[in-house]
């Protein structure tokens, strides 16, 4: 028998997993499977895991609807043995689901015998339409519940969005010293800045539809706009006593050099007049050399110098702006939820919150 184990928490999905011998998958916050491993569909039943301390919420309901429809599907929950209100939750995750659900702990395997003799006789799959537009059974407790789950997602969206951030930069940051322009270092800055601005608006877009699951339509999030790197141009470079004094002493090595090639002729009665220019040449070309090789010297440490201020600077904007869009999409779910589905204005025409002028983050003030 082939099993597909899921859930929204990756580590439980994969112990069931292991301890079954089947495929685990992690649900996203839209409801959508993310096989993580082997994936050897077509599946012969489904294992749907819960956590024993956390009640069963609306991406749970969309999820398991999705696995009813097509698989025989058995709930289970983890960590009851060590959560005193184990019990008490996975009651109240059965009646929303409408299923009961088997306690399971895959450490040490309590449980997997009544979990293996229901998978040899699951119920079928459940066939049914989707409740569109159907109002909850308690209007205020699921709205609490899409609240909780929206602030729970946006936090996790934050700490993993400024964690990329910081990632991004930092590798703008080891490559600093290979960046010849102007042009290369807000290239390099508005190519990080492009990646958070995708992963920002895909991710949004998925908190919209796990919040919002079951509703007729679901919303769409204001499409972000994070700020372009304008980072200063190189200063003129102008020459200054440091490259005086480098000739100088250039031409004092050079010209030691130079007498000491020299040195020979200073035998040689009719060539002694040529040791002069020798040292004269060997003296200039040891100067010029020096110059040339401490401009580039210096020419590098400033690019990296330069790279290094305009991504710390352009970094702490891109921040403040992932934080300003993520505050204004909060506000924007939490008050599409207080409105609900029948009232709601915008929902399913991808407005979100209309964008004020000059709003630095498409988001309206």
């Amino acid at each position: 028998m082939t099993i597909l184990v899921a859930g929204q928490d990756p580590a439980g999905a994969v112990a069931v997993a292991a301890r079954l011998g089947g495929d685990a998958a992690a649900v996203g916050a839209d409801g959508a499977l993310t096989p993580l491993g082997e994936h050897r569909d077509p599946y012969d039943a489904a294992v749907y895991v819960l956590d024993a301390c956390v009640p069963a919420d609306a991406v749970d309901v969309v999820a398991l609807g999705r696995l009813r429809a097509g698989l025989p599907t058995v709930l289970v929950a983890t960590g009851a043995e060590v959560y005193p209100d184990a019990a008490e939750t996975t009651d109240a995750s059965a009646r929303r689901l409408g299923a009961d659900v088997l306690a399971v702990q895959p450490d040490s395997g309590t449980g997997f015998g009544a979990l293996q003799a229901a998978l040899e006789h699951p119920a079928p799959p459940v066939h049914r339409p989707p409740r569109v537009g159907v109002a909850p059974s308690n209007p205020a407790l699921e709205r609490a519940d899409r609240s909780a789950y929206l602030r729970a997602t946006v936090a996790r969206l934050r700490a993993s969005l400024l964690a990329a951030s910081a990632e991004g930069f930092r590798r703008h940051g080891d490559d600093g010293e290979d960046l010849d322009d102007h042009g290369e270092v807000r290239a390099r800055l508005d190519g990080v800045v492009a990646e958070l601005e995708r992963s920002l608006r895909e991710q949004l877009r998925a908190v919209y539809r796990g919040t919002f699951a079951g509703w007729p339509a679901v919303p769409e999030p204001a499409a972000p706009s994070l700020p372009r790197a304008d980072p200063p141009s190189a200063p003129a470079r102008r020459r200054g006593p440091e490259d005086a004094a480098v000739l100088v002493l250039g031409a004092s090595a050079g010209l030691g050099i130079g007498r000491a090639a020299a040195a020979p002729l200073e035998a040689l009665g009719g060539a002694r007049w040529l040791a002069l220019p020798i040292s004269l040449a060997v003296g200039l070309a040891a100067a010029v050399w020096l110059l040339r090789v401490r401009r580039r010297t210096a020419a590098r440490s400033e690019r990296r110098n330069r790279a290094d201020a305009a991504s710390a600077v352009f970094r702490q904007q891109v921040d403040v702006e992932l934080a300003a869009a993520l505050v204004a999409a909060e506000a924007d779910a939490a008050l599409r939820i207080a409105r609900g589905p029948a009232t709601d204005p915008g929902a399913g025409r991808g407005s979100g919150t209309d964008p004020g002028a000059g709003a630095s983050n498409s988001y309206g003030p």
